[in-house]
């Protein structure tokens, strides 16, 4: 089970998906997992993701398109981490953000 898991919304976010992934992945703290809600994206969102060959990564698509809110929970309900962080779609973490903020936390 990871400490964190990661939630990222995406709706049509190909042009920026890719850059926020990478800030996950280059994270210094390495026990998350991320969880890539895609909200009926119509560009190559998914495709962005293709790249990406990593068992703590999980790419769900929606059925039907739902508000941020609804779509943050549908997320959450899915996260197995004891700490949960967001990240939007167009937004990249410095390399020891989960890092810093653990030890905020005391974890």
């Amino acid at each position: 089970m990871p400490l964190v898991s990661v939630i990222l919304n995406v709706r049509n976010g190909a042009a920026t998906l890719a850059e926020a992934v990478d800030s996950v992945v280059a994270q210094t703290f390495n026990d998350w997992e991320l969880i890539v809600w895609d909200d009926c994206s119509t560009d190559a969102s998914a495709n962005a993701l293709a790249p990406y060959v990593d068992s703590r990564m999980q790419y769900v698509r929606s059925e039907e398109q739902v508000s941020l809110g609804w779509a943050r929970q549908r997320a959450i309900d899915m996260a197995r981490g004891k700490w949960i962080a967001f990240l939007d779609q167009d937004d990249v973490w410095l390399p020891h953000k989960l890092e810093q903020q653990l030890a905020l936390a005391g974890d």
